[in-house]
């Protein structure tokens, strides 16, 4: 990922400055409730409604990793600590947050 600035605010929309193929950078923004959820304590979308003490991490341990951390609660209303190394599926290109692929629109500032 070509970015800097990496960052999420509000506990879902992440933010970054993304480099364009021309070499200028666009402030871009990607909200995380359209891509990742909560299933049983798991992340799966809109995954804020059901977490609380959402971390991000830009460079996680050794590997300098996004890592996303939360707490998300189950079904049984525990509680579980869980991760997602958001650059397993998110990448930067041309200005734009790719997410498996597909584009993902720009979120409002």
């Amino acid at each position: 990922m070509v970015s800097n600035n990496l960052r999420v605010t509000s506990g879902h929309v992440l933010r970054a400055n993304i480099s364009r193929n021309d070499g200028t950078w666009v402030k871009a923004a990607l909200d995380l409730n359209r891509i990742l959820g909560n299933f049983n304590g798991m992340f799966t979308a809109n995954y804020s409604k059901t977490a609380r003490n959402i971390m991000f991490n830009p460079t996680e341990g050794t590997a300098s990793v996004p890592a996303l951390r939360a707490e998300l609660a189950d079904i049984h209303g525990y509680w579980r600590h869980h991760d997602v190394n958001l650059e397993d599926r998110l990448k930067a290109e041309n200005g734009w947050f790719c997410f498996d692929g597909n584009y993902s629109p720009r979120v409002p500032k």
